[in-house]
C-alpha cells in the first residue's frame, strides 16, 4: 500500500514540477531579464513542491499554521492552473502570429495572456464569494422547517 502511495505522490509531483517548469520557461522566454533569473527558477521550484508538501503535512496535523500553509498552497495551485493555460495560449498566439507574418512582440502577447489569466481567476473568485454570501443571506432569512 505504501508503495502505491509513493508512486502516486511521485507522479503528481513530477506533473506539478513539469508544469511549473513550463510556466517558468514561458515567462523567461517572453519577458527575459527578471523572469530568466535563478531567483525566479528557485521560486517556481519551491512553489512546485508546496502543494504536495502541504497536503502531506496537513494529513497528519491540524495546527493553524499548517492549515494556513495548505490554504496558501491551494490558492497558488488554483492560480497556477490559470497561468499554465495562459502559457499554452501565449505559445499558440506567438506561433500563429509568426506563421501569419504579424510578428507580434512576445512581451505584449505574454502581457495579454497572463493578464487574462489573472482576471479570470479573480472573476471566478468573485463569483464564488458572491454565491457564498448570497447563500448565507438566504439561509438566515428562510425560517427552518419544523
Amino acid at each position: 500500500m505504501r508503495t502505491r502511495l509513493t508512486v502516486f505522490i511521485s507522479i503528481v509531483q513530477a506533473i506539478l514540477f513539469l508544469g511549473h517548469g513550463f510556466v517558468c520557461m514561458t515567462l523567461a522566454s517572453f519577458y527575459g531579464g527578471w523572469a530568466a533569473s535563478w531567483q525566479m527558477k528557485l521560486v517556481f521550484g519551491l512553489l512546485s513542491v508546496s502543494f504536495v508538501a502541504a497536503s502531506l503535512r496537513g494529513w497528519y496535523s491540524f495546527r493553524p499554521l499548517v492549515r494556513a500553509f495548505y490554504a496558501a498552497a491551494a490558492v497558488w495551485l488554483g492560480l497556477f492552473s490559470f497561468l499554465f493555460w495562459a502559457s499554452v495560449i501565449c505559445w499558440i498566439v506567438y506561433f500563429a502570429s509568426t506563421i501569419a507574418g504579424r510578428g507580434w512582440e512576445r512581451q505584449l502577447i505574454a502581457d495579454a495572456g497572463f493578464a487574462a489569466a489573472v482576471l479570470a481567476k479573480h472573476w471566478i473568485l468573485f463569483v464564488v464569494l458572491s454565491v457564498a454570501v448570497i447563500g448565507a443571506v438566504i439561509y438566515t432569512w428562510v425560517p427552518p422547517k419544523k
